[in-house]
Formats: C-alpha cells, sequence, structure tokens
C-alpha cells in the first residue's frame, strides 16, 4: 500500500514538473515569436481582467500648406482708390464750408465792430457837443455879468481867469462884447504886466482865435 501512493506521487510530481517545463518553453516560443515586451503583458492581463482602456486613436491632423495671400485686382485698385478719391473730395467740402462760415463770422463781427465804433463816435461828438454848449451857455452868462459890472470889477474878474491861464475863455468873453464895453474893460489894464498880458489877448482876439478842445 504504501508502495503505491509513493508511486502515485512520484508519477504526480513528474506529471506537474513536466507541465511546469512545457509551459516555460511555450512562454518562452511565445516570448521570441510575439515579441512580447511588459507592456504588452501587461495589456493580456487587463484584456483577461477587463480593465483595458479604450484605445486611443490619434487624428493625424494634417498641416495644410499656406496659401500665399491673394493679389487685388485691377479693379479692386481702381475701387479702392476711388473710395480714397470721395473721401478727400467730401473732406475738401468740409473744409472749404468752414472756412465760409469763418469768414462769414469775420465779416459779421466787422460789421458789427464799425457799428460799434460808430456808435462811440457819435456819442463821443455828442458828449463834446453838449460840453461845449454847456460851457458857451457859462461863458455867454459870464460875459453878460461882465458887462453889467463896472470896468474895475470885469477887469478883477478877467485877471482872476488869466491867473488860472484861461486865456481862451477870456478871448472869446471879450470877443462877445461891444466896441465901447471892451475898450473900456482894457484900459484899466495899467500896469506894465497887465499891459503885456492884455496885449496877448488883444492879439489873439485879432486873430480870431476861438476856444478850442485843447483849451477848454
Amino acid at each position: 500500500m504504501m508502495k503505491l501512493l509513493e508511486s502515485l506521487l512520484s508519477a504526480m510530481i513528474y506529471f506537474f514538473a513536466a507541465m511546469a517545463i512545457g509551459g516555460l518553453c511555450l512562454f518562452v516560443h511565445l516570448w521570441f515569436a510575439w515579441k512580447l515586451t511588459p507592456e504588452k503583458i501587461h495589456t493580456a492581463i487587463a484584456a483577461a481582467r477587463g480593465t483595458l482602456p479604450p484605445p486611443v486613436t490619434a487624428v493625424a491632423t494634417q498641416v495644410s500648406p499656406k496659401e500665399p495671400p491673394e493679389e487685388p485686382s485691377y479693379g479692386d485698385i481702381l475701387a479702392k482708390r476711388a473710395s480714397m478719391y470721395r473721401d478727400l473730395e467730401l473732406k475738401e467740402k468740409m473744409l472749404n464750408s468752414l472756412k465760409d462760415e469763418l469768414m462769414t463770422w469775420e465779416t459779421t463781427l466787422t460789421k458789427k465792430e464799425g457799428t460799434i465804433d460808430q456808435r462811440e463816435n457819435t456819442l463821443e461828438q455828442r458828449i463834446a457837443q453838449v460840453k461845449q454848449e454847456a460851457e458857451n451857455a457859462g461863458l455867454e452868462a459870464v460875459r453878460r455879468t461882465l458887462e453889467s459890472l463896472r470896468p474895475t470889477q470885469a477887469k478883477e474878474l478877467i485877471q482872476e481867469m488869466l491867473s488860472r491861464n484861461e486865456d481862451a475863455q477870456v478871448v472869446t468873453l471879450l470877443q462877445g462884447m461891444n466896441d465901447s464895453k471892451r475898450a473900456r474893460i482894457i484900459a484899466e489894464f495899467r500896469t506894465p504886466e497887465e499891459t503885456a498880458k492884455i496885449a496877448d489877448i488883444l492879439r489873439r482876439l485879432r486873430q480870431g482865435v476861438e476856444l478850442g478842445p485843447a483849451e477848454q
């Protein structure tokens, strides 16, 4: 009985050894025949287990050669030039319009300035006229006063006016008097200084010197 068990055990050992040697030979043959690699082995194991990832399909992108830019046609060039000319014409018209407006404004301003200057001159002339009329009225009142006074009193008033350098007013007053009254007043100037002063007044009176703006 023991011999039978030993025989069976030995047979099983030989069988498993033969199986192992055969499997090893088959693995070596497949390794070289199929050009197995560790990656392929891992892939086969993953496929056997059902964990193989889906295959990645690499899409080869073909880079198309760059096409040269299309040259513009003669018609396109003409159209572009025509558009540029239209833009230039519009700009020129706009500038001319602005220039005309500026000239119109300048003309209007010039006219307004001329009107203002004319009004100012008219106003100044009117003011001078009113002033002259007022002074003439005042001188006329003084002349009547001098004629109503005695010659000695009129002489004193005239001397006072001469001391204030109002020679032109004195000439105007004497011009408006009658000859007899003027002669009696002038006769009161007797000293050399008085005679010299009244002589200058008489000279201006003979020349017909009138009261001017510079002597007012």
